[in-house]
């Protein structure tokens, strides 16, 4: 007997155009994952590409194969290779709909100095609705590739579908509510320093779900939920509420000087000199600061510093700055060296000029301050002076 091919000439001319079309796809792999992600190439996408498009040709071979050893095959691995295309392919072009609505919606910034389109509210209502449209348009093909009408009636796959995301729309609908709100409020975008829970990041991406950060503090990138992230407070540094720039503060905790002992007159002019000698050092941190042209500071907003608290044990003095605006950028040194760099140079500076100026800076000990005049005249016994003994009743002298 010599060999038969089962296969009619139509569906030879089909399987052979899909198997061409499947051979160049997998040759320009690289320039049709530009097309569809952008200019970027990611390796791990590049592979999924080319994996799914080599096993989509092997499943076209083994259909064949089938084809010619079984009398009743029904075409399930070409079903199932049609399947894994539609699912596939429909993933694909859900990221050329969230690249082509990000350019044709979204709002173009500069970002470590290059140009980049980012979300806003239009783009993702636009990206979401589009991706609506692309799940319904791949489920209704799957059902056709594999002859399942039936599940096309109201109470089929749809309905499940649509009970499906009825009963889990508490998970995901809070997180996708939350980043519209984000994106129609503008609250923050790609690149902007915010501090959450005393804490700098940097946005680094805003998803339908989950927004990517990246901790100034730790060097690590962190995770939140939308939901999660407006929940608490938020500050934006990137973001002025005027043109000084954003406000910073240092505090600083002086001790008290010993001055109740002195007489009026003397207890007035000591203090008097012990208030310049503060005016002084910070006057001359302000002036240096001012020169040094490494600090990220605002040279037309002087240094500002005020007595805030007199506390049990030292007074609390706090430096306020200005600070320059801060970068719209994804690299973690940038504002590093930005806020906590300044910071850390004033703090240094500070310190260095209360060593020059007589200024303790240390935490007083409590004991030093229980042994004041007023503390030994109110209470004697607690600072260990010894109390004077009373002649008791009925002792002899």
């Amino acid at each position: 007997m010599g060999f038969k091919l089962v296969l009619s000439t139509q569906q030879i001319i089909i399987h052979l155009v899909i198997i061409s079309v499947n051979v160049f796809l997998f040759v320009f792999t690289r320039r049709l994952h530009g097309l569809i992600y952008g200019d970027e190439i990611d390796a791990h996408k590049l592979l999924a590409m080319r994996t799914l498009i080599g096993l989509f040709l092997s499943l076209q071979i083994v259909d064949i194969i089938f084809h010619q050893a079984l009398k009743s095959y029904e075409n399930i691995v070409l079903k199932a290779a049609f399947s894994i295309a539609t699912i596939y392919f429909s993933l694909a072009i859900s990221n050329a709909i969230t690249v082509v609505m990000r350019r044709r919606f979204g709002a173009q910034r500069e970002v470590d100095g290059q140009k980049r389109y980012t979300e806003t509210y239009n783009s993702r209502l636009a990206t979401i609705c589009s991706y609506a449209g692309l799940i319904f348009i791949a489920t209704y093909l799957i059902i056709k590739i594999w002859g399942l009408n039936s599940l096309l009636q109201t109470t089929g796959i749809f309905g499940l579908v649509f009970g499906f995301i009825a009963f889990t729309n508490p998970i995901w609908a809070p997180d996708i509510y939350s980043g519209m709100v984000i994106l129609k409020t503008d609250l923050m975008r790609d690149g902007e320093t915010i501090r959450l829970n005393n804490e700098l990041f940097i946005i680094n991406r805003l998803t339908f779900v989950f927004t990517s950060l990246l901790s100034i503090k730790q060097n690590n990138r962190t995770i939140l939920r939308n939901s999660q992230l407006i929940a608490d407070r938020i500050d934006n540094l990137t973001r002025r509420g005027a043109t000084e720039g954003v406000r910073q503060k240092l505090v600083y905790k002086v001790g008290y000087p010993e001055l109740l002992s002195l007489a009026p007159m003397e207890r007035r002019k000591a203090l008097d000199e012990f208030m310049q000698r503060i005016d002084k050092m910070f006057a001359v941190v302000a002036e240096e600061a001012g020169k040094n042209e490494t600090l990220a500071i605002n040279k037309s907003r002087p240094f500002e510093w005020f007595l805030t608290q007199t506390g049990d044990y030292a007074l609390e003095f706090t430096l306020y700055y200005f600070l320059t605006q801060l970068p719209i950028t994804h690299i973690i040194a940038k504002v590093r060296r930005h806020v906590i760099g300044t910071r850390n140079a004033i703090n240094m500076l500070v310190y260095r000029h209360s060593i020059l100026s007589g200024v303790d800076l240390a935490t007083p000990l409590i004991l030093s301050h229980a042994n004041s005049p007023a503390e030994r005249f109110l209470n004697p016994i607690e600072v260990g002076m010894e109390k004077p003994q009373e002649d008791s009743v009925g002792s002899t002298p």
